[in-house]
């Protein structure tokens, strides 16, 4: 680890010098053990839970058929593609229903 985060604008961190050999050490040790390493692989299908503090965005977002209203302020998105999960990620962070054309 090069950084240890103790606020929001607050870390200690490593010289540049110093994180820089500690990274190249641990990827001479990750690429020595690569044959050890597996592709993680998802279980399908890929149920996506999302949580709101506000229940306007769930009762929205509720009007799309691809999405479940699980409660109040939670929705669920579920896709047998990560690709699918990944650009519906993409769509809910950078949606703003405030927005004009």
């Amino acid at each position: 680890m090069v950084k240890w985060s103790y606020g929001f604008q607050a870390a200690k961190t490593l010289t540049p010098e110093a994180s820089s050999r500690l990274i190249a050490e641990k990827v001479k040790a990750a690429v020595g053990r690569i044959r050890e390493f597996r592709p993680f692989v998802l279980t399908k299908p890929i149920t996506l839970d999302v949580r709101f503090k506000n229940y306007f965005p769930a009762e929205l977002l509720a009007y799309l058929a691809i999405v479940e209203r699980t409660d109040a302020h939670a929705i669920r998105f579920v896709s047998s593609d990560m690709i699918q999960v990944s650009k519906f990620l993409g769509f809910l962070t950078r949606y703003r229903p405030d927005l004009e054309p």
